[in-house]
């Protein structure tokens, strides 16, 4: 979600707030706008665990280096810097 339409979504839940809406719908929308936050660190992770696993895979299988994928998916790998 970007950041414009973030916003857009905290002002609705904000007015349901105020307004009394059905808290069913509350808490449903309150669930939509944490699930991003809830979603990254794990997304994170797997990204990390597959760039991890591509490493040892390569680091491993040294007989194809000489393969034309093999030296793109090298070139790729430590071109991508992950975020500590």
């Amino acid at each position: 979600m970007n950041e414009k339409a973030e916003k857009l979504q905290k002002k609705r839940f904000k007015w349901m707030n105020v307004e009394g809406g059905e808290s069913y719908a509350i808490v449903k929308h309150a669930e939509f706008l944490l699930e991003p936050q809830m979603m990254t660190p794990d997304c994170q992770h797997s990204l990390e665990a597959a760039y991890t696993n591509l490493q040892k895979m390569l680091e491993r299988r040294k007989d194809l280096k000489e393969a034309e994928e093999y030296k793109e998916t090298h070139s790729l790998l430590y071109s991508v810097e992950l975020e500590a």
